[in-house]
């Protein structure tokens, strides 16, 4: 799933979908195996906060995004995240690896 404002020159691959972040995920979920690859931190957040995912592989890069956008808003939805598989790369960057209660 791609969110874009722009549908001009899809690739082939790529199918148009109009209707809610939420809305979308719940089509593609149905016509798939169930895995669902969401990226972008607004993104993230609208399925995480609809209950629609059950995984969340969160990458920190320090040096390249500073503060960066905080993905999780409150102290309920950070409860639903279990311990994290971490792992550190040479770079600074940390991947944490959540399966959502």
């Amino acid at each position: 799933m791609v969110a874009s404002r722009s549908l001009e020159s899809l690739k082939p691959t790529v199918q148009p979908a109009k209707g809610t972040t939420t809305e979308i995920l719940a089509r593609v979920r149905q016509s798939t195996n169930g895995g669902v690859y969401v990226d972008r931190s607004d993104v993230a957040r609208q399925v995480f906060e609809a209950d629609l995912i059950d995984e969340a592989m969160i990458t920190v890069i320090p040096k390249d995004i500073g503060a960066g956008v905080k993905l999780l808003m409150n102290a309920s939805q950070k409860a639903r995240l279990g311990e994290p598989v971490r792992k550190s790369y040479p770079s600074g960057a940390v991947q944490e690896r959540y399966f959502l209660r």
